[in-house]
């Protein structure tokens, strides 16, 4: 078993820095030994308490002053002492116990301090790549999220004053209605799939079916003279849509009894 320990802190600011090699008579009295307790033991002990109320960046912080268990004394010399109190628990008992360490200053040249204070700039570094490539990974997550929309127009006996096919209210996070329902308005942007079906009862008067993206027309199919039977067309296409954008299915001749449905599903950012 290993008897000598090692303790050594550092100032970030100054750079200044203490150590000592402690045996386990330096540290142990008849009131702090554990029984069983190896030198592991005691160092993992002493890490967690130094480490206890620490956040990421290794400065204290805002909590009460009552609850941290480490203390540090500037002796003469330029020596610290610091001091650990351990709670330690045992079957439903627990207890606290002191442990005492004396610090001894450790001289440094100019190198020695440049040296420490790269170490800050790398661990700084080191740390701000980690938090972009998690905001990275974040961002892949957003850009791959799945947007489904579905959204129904049932037959009607007349579309809107403009020739807009008038849509059912629509719950979704990534979509909302106009005032008018005649359009459907993009919260999400990202590329979609877009794929539209208009359904016709038999029309006597042709005309077109047109899909409209902030007013102008990006799909155009031809509604054909059907006579007595019914009809639909069906329109698709890949497209970017930006937030604020507004979609809409504009027909011409002003059909009627006009039904569609129409979905949308994001593929990426």
């Amino acid at each position: 078993m290993e008897k000598e320990i090692s303790i050594w802190l550092e100032n970030l600011q100054s750079k200044k820095q203490w150590r000592s090699y402690l045996e386990a008579e330096d540290y142990l009295t008849a009131m702090n030994k554990i029984p069983g307790a190896s030198t592991g033991d005691y160092v993992s002990l002493f890490k967690d308490t130094l480490g206890y109320l620490m956040d990421g960046d290794n400065l204290a912080d805002g909590v009460d002053k009552t609850k941290v268990r480490r203390n540090l004394i500037e002796l003469e010399g330029d020596k610290l002492k610091l001091e650990l109190l351990v709670e330690i628990r045992a079957l439903e008992s627990a207890w606290s116990v002191k442990y005492t360490f004396q610090l001894m200053p450790v001289s440094l040249d100019r190198i020695d301090i440049v040296e420490a204070k790269l170490r800050d700039v790398q661990e700084k570094l080191t740390k701000a790549e980690s938090k972009l490539r998690d905001m990275e990974g974040k961002q892949v997550k957003s850009s791959q999220k799945e947007v489904h929309l579905q959204a129904v127009s049932m037959v009607t006996e007349k579309l809107n004053d403009e020739g807009l096919i008038i849509w059912d209210d629509l719950k979704h996070e990534s979509f909302e209605l106009t005032s008018g329902k005649d359009c459907m308005r993009v919260l999400l942007p990202g590329w979609y799939i877009l794929n539209l079906n208009v359904y016709l009862r038999p029309q006597m008067c042709g005309g077109t079916i047109d899909l409209h993206l902030n007013g102008s027309r990006i799909l155009c199919y031809l509604v054909p003279f059907t006579g007595s039977v019914g009809t639909s067309a069906a329109l698709g296409r890949g497209i970017r849509l930006k937030t604020d954008d507004e979609i809409g299915v504009k027909l011409t001749k002003s059909p009627t009894h006009v039904g569609a449905d129409f979905t949308l599903l994001r593929v990426g950012d």
